[in-house]
């Protein structure tokens, strides 16, 4: 099983924020980006990106587009902001919503340890072990009438697994909140107010975490979403 502390240093490099893509993204120029890394590697990411493409496609979001393309941004912010060419994190990011949107790596309506049991197995056959392992963290459970019986109790599972998390995992998390943060304009004021004192009340203090192992990486997603919380103007 590999762990976070086997990934290649010299994949990553950091990158300002001038040189992240701004152009309309699709596969090839998503499978460009991966033109450093073997082959086989390439082909594991590119089976990441059908799986989450096709997990999401029932799927819009409230800003009115298509679920994937969240995962996609959020990949991206790995690869074009951070710099961070590791397979498994690029996997980790494009999968981290697929559970909780089919049912192809495990049925969240089932009991935790089977819908678990199932996806560490997809996904370590898929994948590796340790991409089962985030994903599965990076899972919210669903309220099931069984083990988990409220919305609260699910978040606050799901809090306490990132709580104990590798910090490569915590470092996914925050491309996907940079994400949520940076396209929360399009949303219900409600819902903006609910992410940002979320995001200050409850991730701020994890993500401050993640400076222990990926320090300029932290630090650049602690500022970006900073900014964009500014942005939505929420009072402390």
């Amino acid at each position: 099983m590999e762990t976070e502390d086997n990934y290649d240093e010299n994949l990553i490099e950091v990158i300002s924020p001038e040189r992240a893509t701004i152009e309309i993204e699709n596969r090839k120029k998503f499978k460009e980006r991966l033109s450093k890394l073997p082959e086989d590697q390439i082909m594991l990411v590119d089976t990441a990106y059908d799986q989450s493409k096709e997990a999401m496609r029932p799927f819009l979001r409230q800003t009115g587009e298509r679920s994937f393309e969240h995962a996609r941004r959020v990949a991206l912010i790995m690869i074009d902001e951070l710099g961070i060419l590791y397979p498994n994190f690029i996997i980790d990011c494009l999968l981290h919503d697929t559970i909780e949107d089919s049912a192809i790596y495990g049925n969240l309506k089932e009991r935790m340890p089977v819908w678990k049991n199932t996806a560490r197995f997809r996904l370590s056959r898929l994948f590796n072990p340790e991409v089962a392992d985030d994903v599965i963290t990076l899972t919210t459970p669903k309220p099931n009438g069984m083990d988990v019986m409220t919305k609260e109790e699910a978040h606050e599972i799901y809090m306490n697994g990132l709580a104990s998390a590798p910090l490569r995992v915590l470092l996914v998390k925050m491309c996907d909140r940079t994400d949520n943060l940076r396209t929360l304009a399009g949303t219900p004021r409600e819902k903006q107010i609910k992410i940002v004192n979320e995001t200050r009340q409850q991730y701020m203090s994890l993500f401050q975490d993640v400076l222990q192992e990926f320090s300029s990486e932290g630090v650049y997603l602690i500022d970006q979403m900073q900014t964009e919380m500014g942005k939505l103007n929420v009072p402390v």
